[in-house]
This record gives C-alpha cells, structure tokens and sequence, in this order.
C-alpha cells in the first residue's frame, strides 16, 4: 500500500525504551550524527537525528556491508530503523536493503514510487510487504519533520532512474546536509536553477561519475565537506575531473574507498570529523 502524503510525522512512542537504553549506555542519539557507510561500489547513510530518530537512506549493493556497519554503530540493544529512503531503485543502493530488512525492525519505507522489474527489486518489495512496513511514496515538496530537524525533498523525478533519484537536504543541529543519490547534471542543473540546494555537507552524485558535480552545482551548493561512496570497479570512479572540481571548489572531501566508513558529529553547528581509517 502508498501512502501520499506532504508532511511524515515520526512518531516516538516505539523509541522510548530504546532512547532510555542509549541514554544509560552512551551518547548515541543525543546529537546529530551522520554515517557514510563503506559499502563498496554503493551509496548507503544513515542519519540520526537529535532525539535518536534513525533515517536510513539506501543500502548498497548485496555484499552484506550495510547491515554489519550498521551493527557496529548502532548501540547493542537497537534493533529498529525509523525509516529507510530508497534513493532510486538499482541494485547497488537496494541490494544490502534485504540483509538490513531481515535483521532489523522498520517503522517506514520511503521512496520515489518508481521500482524496478528485477528479481532482487521484487524480492526487497515481497519482503517489505511481509513484515507490514508501511510504505510511502514521496515527490518533490514532500518532507520528514522530527522536533527541530527536517528533511525536504527537492527532486523525486527525471528521465531515467539515476536522474530520477530522491534528493533531500536535511537541516539540523545548524548544518545542512545535502543527498543525492545519482543524479546527473540535468537535474544538478535544475535544482541549480530553482531550489536551495545551498548545503554544509555534500554527499558526492554518482559515486563521483564525470556526468554528474558540476562546477556550478559546486559552486551553488558551497559545502565545507563533501563525501564520495565508491568502492572498486570499472567506470573509473571517481573520475580526475570531479576530483579537481571538488579541490577547486575547496570542500574537505573524504572517500569511503580510502577513508572507510565516514563519521560526521555535529555538535553546537560544529562538524566533528572523524573516519574508519
């Protein structure tokens, strides 16, 4: 079942015993905290809000690596996600979506409403429908509001999956972050042209691909820090020339193939930095 909706209010009720619990054991969920996991060659973040809501936002691809990050951040005794956001639906942002389904309670699933006729895709959509996980659909002017933090989507559409993935820019704890799946420079070009996409930290499109991080996309977005998820392969990402744009635009960049998994803390609007290697 979708539901349409322009405004997703995150219900806190189910997270009392779990908030409590991090409360006596550490400070997770106290501030706000953003993860780029080191998932190989694919995109998965997960955001935690002050207040301890937990937004996952893909998966990577079905290597396993989403789901034991998430272990290995997570306090011991959490075991729900309030809501996981598929970025758009190829299997290197979904696959590891069914190890994370399988070992962890959901409370929402949230995407563009364009799936895929993969067996993989059909398998996560199964699964999802087995464990009665909500499922939201969401567009452009959509938007999660949790206590002081939210998440705005600016674009949910394009002409192909890639330009059609879900950008959202979180605002909290006074920094922006801006997400963007893989998008190209059509959309970049779009969002340059209408929205405020104007954002501390940037997670890098595409994995750092030369179709997308244009030099004006750089230059509107402005970030402090920008974060590339990629891993080996064949297309030569990150690609010379986003590299030199991202040094000209002089944004501290940090690379989950080199850096590992990524750790941004923000505290007071002070961005603590810290990575796995």
């Amino acid at each position: 079942m979708k539901i349409n909706l322009k405004i997703i209010i995150v219900g806190t009720v189910i997270l009392d015993a779990l908030a409590w619990g991090s409360i006596v054991f550490d400070d997770f969920g106290k501030r706000l905290e953003l993860y780029f996991f080191a998932v190989g060659q694919g995109d998965s973040e997960m955001v935690v809000m002050p207040g301890g809501v937990k937004l996952l936002i893909d998966g990577g691809p079905p290597n396993g690596k989403a789901a034991q990050q998430l272990g290995a951040v997570l306090p011991w005794h959490d075991r729900y996600i309030d809501i996981i956001m598929l970025s758009h639906a190829e299997l290197d942002h979904f696959g590891g979506l069914l190890d994370v389904l399988k070992h962890y309670e959901v409370g929402a699933f949230i995407y563009n409403g364009t799936g895929s006729n993969s067996e993989s895709f059909k398998e996560l959509a199964s699964l999802v429908k087995e464990k009665n996980i909500p499922v939201v659909s969401l567009s452009e002017g959509d938007g999660i509001r949790y206590m002081d933090s939210k998440i705005d989507i600016l674009s949910a559409h394009g002409k192909n999956k890639n330009e059609g993935a879900l950008v959202a820019k979180l605002t909290s704890g006074g920094i922006s972050a801006l997400f963007t799946g893989d998008i190209g420079k059509d959309t970049e070009l779009q969002l340059v042209g209408s929205k405020n996409i104007k954002a501390d930290i940037l997670k890098i499109p595409h994995h750092g691909s030369r179709f997308s991080t244009t030099a004006e996309f750089l230059r509107v977005v402005s970030p402090a820090i920008a974060v590339i998820e990629v891993g080996k392969n064949s297309y030569g990402h990150p690609t010379a020339e986003v590299l030199d744009r991202i040094k000209q635009a002089k944004a501290r960049l940090f690379r989950t193939d080199t850096d590992g998994m990524v750790q941004l803390i923000i505290e007071n609007g002070t961005i603590k930095q810290y990575k796995e290697k």
